[in-house]
């Protein structure tokens, strides 16, 4: 068979879905240095012990990160549920040392923002998901993402598959820039608007060449060890930037 029979079977057995524009949900914001609107990734809420845990793609900080802030819930140019300072970053050593695809998250420690005129940390207004690690590469998630410059998010709810070099993937559009960081979540809740985060957009090509199909590093326990780091809140890393996607 052709190489080029074998990829029709490959795109027919993954059917591109379409992602449509929503008011997003409340624990995935975006991330932004000066005008909101200017907003460059997306990142969403951790379940931690302080409730101050955010998690995006590594490729999206660079430095200490402490010049960024995270608006949970934004859309048309509001941040209904506050803005947060970015306090560290923390990623694996493996990213910083090579940019290595397998570790393209990182996790955020954020200080108190306001909400309804009181300092409060992000998790106590907005909840968080859970992080699994060590699971399989077959879920069913919802995925949400802010498009650059755009000012409602796209979310998509779709199939994952196990894709090249490891890492998960899954066909829907538009994910652009802008997108990376998105979470992945499984056993989604429409109601609660919570569930279990088991990726990002990230990972090969920092997340995709394509609009339409997207990836992630596939967690497992070096993910684990980075977010015991950040739910510690210990000393942050300085991220080593520049990350090309090689498309």
């Amino acid at each position: 068979m052709s190489t080029s029979a074998i990829l029709l079977l490959s795109l027919a057995a993954h059917v591109l879905g379409q992602a449509t524009h929503s008011n997003g949900i409340p624990s995935v914001g975006v991330l932004f240095s000066g005008n909101i609107q200017d907003h460059y990734c997306t990142a969403s809420v951790i379940q931690s012990t302080h409730g101050n845990v955010i998690l995006t793609a590594g490729h999206c900080i660079s430095g200490t990160g402490t010049n960024l802030h995270f608006a949970p819930g934004y859309h048309d140019g509001e941040a209904p549920y506050g803005i947060y300072p970015v306090t560290a970053a923390y990623v694996h050593p493996n990213w910083n040392k090579d940019h290595d695809i397998e570790y393209d998250f990182a996790f955020l420690t954020l200080g108190e923002g306001k909400h309804d005129g009181k300092s409060v940390n992000v998790q106590s207004v907005v909840g968080g998901n859970k992080l699994i690690t060590d699971g399989g590469y077959k879920y069913n998630v919802e995925v949400v993402g802010y498009n650059d410059k755009e000012q409602k998010p796209v979310q998509c709810r779709v199939d994952t598959y196990e894709a090249k070099a490891g890492q998960l993937g899954f066909n829907c559009g538009p994910f652009k820039g802008g997108t990376s960081g998105s979470p992945w979540i499984a056993n989604y809740d429409s109601h609660s608007k919570h569930g279990n985060v088991v990726g990002n957009i990230g990972g090969w090509h920092t997340g995709g060449c394509t609009s339409g199909t997207s990836y992630s590093s596939h967690y497992g326990s070096g993910t684990r060890s980075v977010f015991d780091r950040a739910n510690a809140g210990g000393h942050g890393d300085t991220v080593r930037g520049g990350a090309s996607s090689g498309c």
